[in-house]
């Protein structure tokens, strides 16, 4: 729950590293970093008690534990929290290596992190102790591995990661009060999301949960492309922005909409095709209700995708109480009217109905938000961006529509349709989603990169 909270703080602290150094304040950088990292620890320390006082009442009294599993959900509990404990301390030492734009770096310790994680899996797999518990500590220890990684590349490479022994009140205070604004966005999240878990939990028990929690897994596995992919141009959006530069920040927010939403297609639509055959292979017994789950999540991504450099370029400008305040109660919302909903019809998927519904909402707050910091109409973000995207979606689909209907469940059905799905959103991205100017770059890259080829 509480790792949301940390993605939205990650966010913020970016964003005051990146101003200050597309200014070029290097005094200011590690008044900023050290500020962040003060900040932090002294969240940290808060979301321990609070954690440990409500999380325990919570866990005992209301979750649907089975009795004897009760005490792998404390140790599981524990762990988590002490988990998020130290990924908070590492967020300013994560937060510079990006906003230094420091990717290699960035992929070389994302690397090891998954390795570790893939032995985890295989320690799971061969331990005689509980496996739940097994796989919290051990995630535990990862995070503390990847802590010290980041801790150790910071100091050997940015002198402004020193600790300023001297606390600048002025600095905390402004930091706080973004920050403060950033964590509302992130709990306001976090209740939407274990609020619908719950929700369903009270409706339809632990399989539905499970069918959820599949979906969900998916969903983060395609996200995590674009993530990365954004992570890379979000250092860039902030230093446009903080150098007055708002032509080449419209210029980076519309790239990034749409690459982003081209990116996370390109993996999607295979799966909302083939979703069936997918989870047969995966699972020996698939929930019901995961097939709709996973569709219903992927499109709420593609949403996501396009929204989220509009949200780095509100974030730039540091004015976010009055859009964090109206997109947390838009995100809240979600969890009243589902409990309504399945009050009236028992359908585990409307509650993602709901959610789709109100990310369309938001989405439309965030582009007349956005566009009065870039100084533009909405209509060009949606004839530049969502028109551009959507005619191609649309017809990459009809495609692999058309070839699922023509050809019988099988393996070679599942290999066609992702192989036409994948090429036809590549050429039609290509052809139109990308202006002039982007297909000559790319041109122009595909050529160098043959030269190099032929070269070697």
């Amino acid at each position: 729950m509480f790792s949301v909270i940390s993605a939205g703080l990650s966010s913020a602290t970016q964003r005051f590293l990146s101003f200050y150094l597309g200014k070029g304040d290097m005094s200011g950088l590690n008044k900023t970093f050290s500020s962040c990292v003060y900040i932090f620890i002294a969240l940290s320390l808060l979301i321990i008690i609070i954690a440990e006082i409500c999380g325990i009442w919570f866990l005992e009294n209301k979750l649907t534990i089975p009795e004897e599993r009760l005490y792998a959900a404390h140790w599981v509990f524990h762990l988590s929290l002490l988990t998020l404990t130290i990924s908070l301390i590492s967020t300013p030492y994560n937060a510079l290596i990006v906003a230094h734009e420091k990717m290699k770096a960035f992929a070389y310790i994302s690397i090891v992190e998954a390795v570790a994680k893939l032995a985890i899996a295989y320690m799971i797999y061969v331990t005689s102790f509980d496996k739940l518990i097994v796989y919290a500590a051990l995630l535990c220890g990862v995070q503390l591995f990847i802590r010290f990684l980041y801790n150790i590349y910071c100091n050997r490479h940015f002198p402004e990661s020193t600790l300023n022994k001297h606390i600048d009140r002025v600095k905390i205070k402004e930091i706080y009060s973004f920050t403060g604004w950033s964590v509302l966005g992130g709990i306001s999240y976090m209740g939407r999301t274990q609020g619908l878990n719950i929700i369903l939990n009270i409706f339809f028990g632990s399989i539905v949960n499970a069918a959820r929690g599949i979906s969900v897994q998916i969903q983060g596995a395609i996200n995590g492309f674009v993530s990365n992919f954004q992570m890379a141009l979000n250092p860039q959006i902030v230093k446009t922005y903080s150098q007055n530069d708002l032509l080449s920040m419209r210029k980076l927010v519309y790239r990034s909409s749409k690459f982003s939403f081209c990116l996370l297609f390109f993996f999607a639509l295979p799966i909302m095709m083939e979703t069936e055959c997918i989870l047969s292979v995966w699972l020996k017994a698939t929930p019901e209700h995961t097939a709709n789950f996973i569709r219903l999540l992927l499109v709420i991504s593609m949403i996501d995708a396009i929204s989220n450099p509009l949200v780095r370029s509100i974030e730039a400008s540091g004015k976010i109480k009055m859009y964090q305040i109206i997109c947390s109660i838009l995100m809240l919302c979600v969890i009243p009217l589902s409990y309504v909903a399945l009050k009236i019809h028992a359908i585990p998927e409307l509650v993602y109905w709901i959610s789709l519904a109100f990310y369309l909402i938001t989405l439309q707050y965030r582009i007349c938000l956005s566009c009065k910091i870039l100084e533009c109409k909405p209509m060009d973000f949606y004839r530049n961006v969502i028109l551009k995207v959507l005619t191609m979606s649309s017809l990459s689909f009809a495609v692999s529509l058309c070839l699922s209907f023509c050809l019988e469940p099988s393996f070679l059905r599942f290999f066609i349709v992702c192989i036409i799905s994948m090429v036809s959103t590549l050429v039609l991205s290509f052809c139109i989603v990308m202006d002039k100017n982007e297909r000559q770059a790319i041109l122009k890259n595909v050529k160098r990169l043959k030269t190099n080829t032929h070269g070697s």
